[in-house]
């Protein structure tokens, strides 16, 4: 038939189906046969134990993907923000190195960390010694070393 089918014709065809399929279910289980395991589960079976806590679940789900989109779109802010409070800077840059260059400028600082550790370890200045005061210190203000009473700040 074509594809212009009435509706009637397409329901009565579908219930004929549904009493075909289970006919042959009653004849396989009166033979003893186990009906063909399906890849869903039925919907009797839920994670949830109650309809409050899955509302609460799917509620938190539907929050962390807000938060998330949030999240993105204040990254997306900071980016349009940066060169708009900059643009003195920039302007100075564009102006230096053209726009190629000015594009290059932005490839690489993007690409690749301008900070090298060992540089930024060496260049760091050293820490300043630990000095130990005494827990009564605020007491008498005093200050020595290796006794068992102090603490190191």
């Amino acid at each position: 038939m074509s594809s212009g089918r009435k509706r009637g014709q397409i329901e009565a065809s579908r219930e004929r189906l549904k009493e075909i399929q289970k006919k042959l279910r009653e004849r396989k289980r009166a033979q003893g046969l186990e009906p063909a395991a399906t890849a869903t589960l039925p919907n009797s079976i839920c994670d949830y134990e109650s309809v409050a806590e899955e509302k609460q679940a799917r509620l938190e789900a539907v929050i962390e993907n807000a938060m998330k989109g949030y999240h993105y779109l204040m990254r997306i802010g900071h980016l349009l923000n940066v060169p708009a409070l900059n643009a003195v800077q920039l302007a100075k840059i564009i102006s230096t190195l053209g726009t190629r260059g000015f594009i290059r400028f932005i490839r690489q600082t993007l690409s690749g960390p301008w900070l090298d550790a060992e540089q930024v370890l060496h260049r760091r200045p050293p820490p300043e010694p630990r000095r130990t005061i005494c827990a009564s210190a605020l007491e008498h203000k005093t200050f020595h070393k290796g006794k068992n009473c102090c603490m190191l700040i």
